[in-house]
């Protein structure tokens, strides 16, 4: 079974190399943020908004990068306690904690998403959290 949890791990980390990838490539790179470097997003209503997210933006692909870079080092080299403790923690703090705060967003955040992104999203990561935390615990217990 730990053959999973390492399939997962991996599976982690290429999402979130890849994303924290884009994130930094989109927004240092000059082109701004846009709703190709963000598909989630239909709109940025305001320059205020607009800045707000090109301030934040390049430190989110950072902090994606790390946590995506955990979870390969986790699935090439970690023993199984080590890497159960860190795809327990991606899919509670990573997953599934994203998860929650999406659903807890203002009104006027939610509407600048495209229609139905916060839904597709969410499954996606609540998903990927619990098979993350089953996983987490086969290589725990295992």
């Amino acid at each position: 079974m730990d053959h999973l949890g390492r399939a997962v791990l991996l599976i982690n980390g290429v999402l979130f190399v890849k994303m924290g990838a884009e994130y930094l490539r989109g927004s240092l790179s000059g082109d701004g943020i846009s709703p190709t470097s963000l598909p989630t997003i239909a709109k940025l209503p305001n320059s205020e908004f607009r800045l707000g997210v090109g301030m934040i933006i390049p430190f989110t692909g950072c902090a994606y990068l790390a946590v995506g870079s955990t979870n390969l080092l986790a699935a090439a080299l970690f023993g199984n306690k080590e890497a159960g403790v860190t795809l327990g923690l991606t899919g509670l703090w990573c997953h599934l904690a994203m998860a929650v705060a999406r659903l807890q967003l203002p009104r006027d955040v939610t509407e600048v998403y495209t229609p139905g992104a916060i839904s597709k999203v969410n499954k996606t990561q609540f998903g990927l959290g619990a098979l993350s935390l089953g996983c987490s615990a086969t290589l725990l217990l295992g």
